[in-house]
């Protein structure tokens, strides 16, 4: 089974409303340009993290109990993508906090 995860695919089936409505959802009132790009990249990380733990689930739904290395090999791999996602969601989030001058204890 091939995840697919390294190739850009379409959000769409991840977020039934759109990402457009998302970004806006993110957005504060009066935010500049810098801050909806930032909210932009937010929304697609964190899209792609849940397409990461789609796919996990997916492959733990079908492992066998005896074990296939193969599936391992593959889960340990979903590893690294997850770790990616949630850096670039993380650093998404500080640039938009930062574009609106908020503190990240805020």
């Amino acid at each position: 089974m091939q995840h697919g995860l390294s190739c850009a695919v379409s959000i769409q089936p991840f977020v039934p409303i759109g990402i457009d409505a998302l970004v806006q959802a993110l957005l504060r009132p009066g935010a500049d340009e810098s801050a909806s790009e930032a909210a932009y990249h937010i929304v697609r990380a964190h899209v792609e993290l849940q397409r990461v733990r789609t796919i996990r689930a997916e492959l733990l739904a079908s492992l066998d109990p005896r074990g296939e290395a193969a599936i391992f090999q593959q889960l340990l791999g979903l590893d690294h993508y997850e770790r990616v996602a949630r850096a670039r969601r993380r650093r998404a989030a500080k640039s938009y906090d930062a574009s609106a001058g908020a503190t990240p204890d805020e």
